[in-house]
């Protein structure tokens, strides 16, 4: 289906004209009516959002969003296509889409001028407002979900992905196909955004939440957690068209488009052969229908040519045409009896038009859907974490469990401590008594070298008293002697003295006792060996614990009950510990196995909207009410500042709505001009938007005011 991708240009000399714009997601259709001038581009009326599955569906559901565009919309039949990537790409309608859109065009009674993408199209919203933040901008459908990079106002590279029920999986799977291609830089700081045309603004707001809540840091190395933020559906609906709009502006505007709009308009876009095709369908001379918003005239029907060879068909308009009666009158002229069965039956049929004009303006309904007013309310609560149940508010508390995991973690490291060892000296002595008693010496008494190392006595010993004999030439004094064992008393070399050294026993005085090596002393030995420090087993085991606090989180999220949230462990206590080496002991490196228990406080996620709802109900506007959305909870643990507790930092939000008063609206709307109350000037109190709706809808052909009963009028309240 040669239905071209369009690209914007400028080109301002051209009058005002309206177009017809159709957005698709995934499975859901919305259109709006478009005026282009030759400076700007205005969006008039938006339909609803409508859902489909099937081709039929589709067709009914197009449908039924170009009824919502009103009466004014009839004056049109050429339309512009925002497209996702699941109906179209760069080159063309994807094949298993063609079918759907040309029945589509042909059962309307549509002109197709061309189309741009949807993702596009929203990126050139961000593209407006310059950042030096990077930007994840993904893009959620039902079934798939695409991310784009946006890096210094330019989209660097894009990832798409099947969508799984867990948005926080399906951010991991694109972000690693994307880590490669971005640098160091570019992940600095981040900004994240969500946006859908399929998705609900309640569905987008849990979305951002799981966002919040996902581990960034494990993904990317970024040191914080980046801003998620979401864009409403209605801001997003109006942007697309506005931009599909433009787009369609800057290309068909044109000096030349004056002479000849259709086939100008069409070979701008299509190119020269369409825009031939196109030439050649349109009435000869006729004026453009495209006209000023608010300054048209109703569409009529060309007038036949008489000439047969210029006579050409108008695209059909999407409004029943009605039969005509011209067939009824073939017969021969002169029957009477045929006349007044003619003028009867168009007797019959005029008052049948007149009765059912007089019902339509009798008894037709109005429906009328109201939009209430949005505001988003935010309350930050921050509170310390304790096991059982945490009061919030006056009437409501939020459980805590406390949960514990034992997990058991290894390290070692190389010891600090040093040690001497070795052996000491041992060798025989031979101590002399000179005093007159003899003398017993007791296992360990001291005798000090002259170089004063000290060896102990390995035995008692009794040394027998000094005598004296009679010799030819006097007197002779004979010392007393008797041979011990010594060790020396310190290991080392240094006890290894030679022979016939003197050593003083105890602190005995030489002119009483005195000992003599009997021989070189040997065995003496030292060396510098490792051992465990108190120190190191101490590092250790404090580098365990944080070590078990970090498995114990793991391990606790792991096995944490599905929608409860767990706080890091606040307590770690070890169960049990084994050492390699006890201090003192030699060793070059020292293992701890340590088994701790590590204690957290839990609770349910659940809660958490409970506690947003009673939070909030203190915090809500007068005249105003919470949304039927899900309010919102941001949370985050932190440890509090004066002391160890665990602190529960809540950020809850939610949208609330204007409380309105049908009754009241009701009343105030009977017999008002139905174009005074439009999408774009309302002046109801608290009323954002209303789509008005005429049952049946060619009532409101008849009705340029709203019924005046109210029993004709039915208001609903629609957040959506």
């Amino acid at each position: 289906m040669a239905l071209p991708w369009l690209k914007s240009e400028s080109n301002d000399n051209a009058p005002v004209q309206g177009t017809l714009c159709v957005l698709l997601g995934e499975q859901t259709v919305s259109t709006a009516l478009t005026y282009l001038t030759p400076t700007e581009t205005r969006v008039g009326t938006i339909s609803l959002q409508r859902k489909f599955n099937t081709e039929e569906e589709f067709i009914a559901s197009l449908d039924e969003c170009l009824r919502d565009l009103g009466d004014e919309s009839e004056a049109y039949n050429e339309a512009v296509f925002c497209l996702s990537e699941h109906w179209a790409d760069a080159h063309d309608v994807l094949p298993e889409k063609v079918t759907w859109i040309e029945r589509a065009l042909q059962e309307l009674s549509l002109q197709a001028l061309g189309y741009i993408g949807l993702v596009d199209a929203f990126i050139s919203m961000l593209l407006k407002e310059p950042t030096k933040r990077t930007q994840l901008v993904f893009f959620v459908f039902p079934h798939t979900i695409t991310l784009n990079v946006v890096v210094n106002q330019h989209v660097v590279t894009t990832a798409s992905a099947g969508r799984s029920a867990e948005i926080e999986a399906d951010c991991t799977e694109l972000l690693a196909r994307i880590r490669s291609r971005l640098s160091e830089a570019d992940l600095t700081t981040l900004a994240v955004t969500l946006a859908s045309p399929d998705l609900s603004d309640a569905q987008l707001d849990i979305l951002q939440q799981n966002l919040l809540e996902y581990s960034w840091q494990t993904a990317l190395p970024v040191q914080s957690v980046p801003q998620v933020s979401t864009v409403k559906r209605e801001e997003l609906y109006r942007h697309l068209f506005h931009h599909t709009a433009e787009v369609l502006r800057s290309k068909r505007l044109g000096a030349h488009w004056q002479a000849d709009p259709v086939a100008a308009a069409s070979e701008s876009v299509f190119g020269q052969e369409v825009a031939e095709s196109f030439a050649q369908s349109a009435p000869v001379g006729q004026e453009s229908n495209l006209v000023a918003p608010g300054k048209h005239e109703p569409v009529t029907e060309t007038e036949s040519d008489p000439n047969p060879a210029t006579q050409t068909t108008t695209a059909p308009s999407r409004r029943k045409k009605r039969g005509g009666i011209g067939r009824l009158f073939r017969g021969g002229a002169g029957s009477a009896k045929r006349k007044y069965i003619l003028i009867g039956l168009i007797l019959g049929i005029l008052t049948l038009v007149v009765v059912f004009v007089a019902y339509l303006l009798l008894f037709s309904v109005v429906e009328i859907a109201l939009q209430p007013k949005h505001q988003t309310i935010t309350k930050d609560i921050s509170v310390v974490l304790e096991p059982g149940s945490l009061q919030i508010t006056d009437n409501y508390s939020l459980p805590i469990d406390s949960v514990s995991k034992e997990v058991t973690v290894t390290a070692s490291k190389v010891t600090t401590g040093k040690k001497t060892i070795g052996e000491k000296a041992t060798g025989k002595v031979k101590i002399i008594n000179k005093t007159d008693q003899q003398k017993t010496f007791e296992s360990g008494t001291t005798l000090t070298s002259g170089t004063g190392v000290v060896f102990e006595l390995n035995d008692s010993v009794t040394v027998p008293a000094a005598s004296t004999s009679a010799t030819a030439t006097g007197e002779v004094k004979e010392y007393g002697s008797q041979e011990a064992a010594v060790t020396a008393s310190q290991i080392g070399d240094t006890g290894n003295i030679g022979s016939n050294q003197d050593l003083k026993v105890a602190s005995y005085a030489d002119s009483s006792y005195v000992a003599q090596s009997l021989e070189s002393f040997t065995g003496g030995s030292s060396e510098d060996v490792a051992v465990v420090a108190d120190k190191d087993i101490a590092t250790l085991r404090a580098d365990l614990k944080k070590q078990a606090a970090e498995e114990g989180q793991k391990a606790l999220e792991e096995g944490k009950a599905e929608g409860s949230r767990v706080a890091p462990p606040h307590e770690v206590t070890i169960v049990n510990e084994e050492l390699s080496a006890k201090a003192g002991e030699e060793a070059e490196d020292l293992t701890i196995k340590l088994t701790a228990k590590a204690t957290a406080f839990a609770y349910n996620s659940q809660d958490t909207r409970a506690l947003a709802q009673a939070v909030l109900e203190q915090a809500i506007p007068e005249g105003t009410q919470l949304a039927q959305s899900e309010p919102q909870v941001l949370t985050q643990f932190a440890e509090a500042s004066t002391s160890a507790q665990t602190q529960l930092e809540l950020n809850v939000s939610a949208q609330v709505v204007s409380q309105i008063d049908v009754a009241a609206v009701t009343e105030q709307l009977r017999g008002r001009p139905v174009l005074s109350v439009s999408q774009s000037a309302v002046d109801l109190p608290g009323v954002q938007s209303t789509v008005i709706r005429w049952l049946p809808a060619v009532a409101s052909w008849f009705n340029p005011n709203i019924p005046d009963k109210t029993g004709r009028i039915r208001i609903y309240v629609s957040e959506e």
